[in-house]
């Protein structure tokens, strides 16, 4: 994982998994149990001011 605009903030995460080539942007939030994945040979963005809640992203 890349934090090129500075770390996520993860004050009210519970956990945070993050797999292959993932850049996050500004200002992103994650809240609860999180999954983050960018498959093998591709890159995954998430964009400045992102909340993530409970979820499971993947491009």
């Amino acid at each position: 994982a890349r934090f090129p605009a500075g770390a996520p903030s993860l004050r009210r995460c519970i956990s945070l998994t993050v797999r292959g080539d993932v850049t996050f942007g500004a200002a992103v939030t994650v809240l609860g149990r999180v999954v983050v994945e960018a498959p093998e040979g591709e890159s995954l963005h998430l964009p400045d001011g992102a909340v993530l809640r409970e979820t499971e992203v993947a491009s």
